[in-house]
């Protein structure tokens, strides 16, 4: 039987409790990194895993308008970014996403791939603009 595939968010999952670490490196699953950040650019993940997606990356490849923020934080339109992981998600065949955010569930609903959200108390939304719509 094929392993399972499972993606994890870093911030706000990865680096809030060592338990996916510990899924990560049970060699259960097909580890799919699914994050907004470029791989050149975390310092986070250090265990072995399949695939790395990063939506920063995506929407430079598409050619995304992208603006930096004063901490060069990039700023998509939600509409475009906060589907990207369900998107993902559906194209590469994954079986369980865990993420924080309240805004990417919506993006799921109707997809194999089981949305699982992780409550971070600690989360901050720094991304929130008052468009999204925010997940049950």
């Amino acid at each position: 039987m094929d392993k399972l595939k499972l993606g994890i968010d870093i911030h706000g999952v990865i680096d809030q409790n060592p338990i996916f670490e510990q899924l990560a490196r049970s060699g259960l699953f097909e580890v799919h990194i699914v994050t907004g950040i470029k791989e050149e650019l975390d310092d986070v993940v250090d265990f072995p895993y399949d695939k790395w997606f990063s939506i920063h990356q995506e929407c430079e490849n598409r050619g995304v308008a992208i603006q930096y923020d004063d901490k060069s934080r990039p700023w998509v339109d939600p509409e475009i970014w906060d589907r990207m992981k369900a998107e993902y998600c559906e194209k590469e065949g994954i079986h369980i996403m865990i993420d924080d955010s309240p805004s990417y569930g919506q993006y799921f609903e109707g997809l194999s791939t089981a949305y699982l959200r992780y409550e971070n108390t600690q989360r901050t939304n720094w991304r929130k603009d008052g468009k999204y719509k925010e997940s049950e």
